[in-house]
């Protein structure tokens, strides 16, 4: 086993500099004191639920069909035209409308703070 006594003096004889003043507040400020921010911008996590949610409805739809190979692209193709029809678009944007409004009469300035831009 070594003996670093003498570097351990060496060491702690050295003239050590004093911190800048306020160092101290500025980490703390930087760190404990911070405003939380969200990870995430509220776009992405809308692009990620809707992702996760089409992933959800197609694995449901594989399972539950059993000759899901073999009609994958006139399933999708049918899809795409359910979707492309008028009535469902009309939901869709009901849809939109309300959350719209919902988030316009409430409170959706604080949906801001939460989600606010990353620096």
């Amino acid at each position: 086993m070594e003996d670093f006594d003498e570097l351990d003096r060496a060491i702690f004889a050295l003239p050590l500099a004093a911190p800048p003043a306020g160092l101290r507040d500025a980490i703390l400020r930087a760190t404990i004191y911070a405003e939380p921010v969200a990870p995430f911008a509220f776009a992405e996590i809308a692009a990620l639920g809707a992702v996760l949610a089409l992933a959800v409805w197609f694995a449901a739809y594989a399972l539950s069909n059993p000759a899901f190979g073999s009609t994958l692209i006139s399933d999708i193709g049918t899809a795409l035209r359910l979707i492309a029809e008028g009535q469902t678009l009309a939901w869709l944007a009901a849809g939109v409308a309300v959350a719209l409004v919902a988030n316009t009469v409430t409170d959706g300035f604080a949906m801001q703070r939460v989600f606010r831009k990353r620096p």
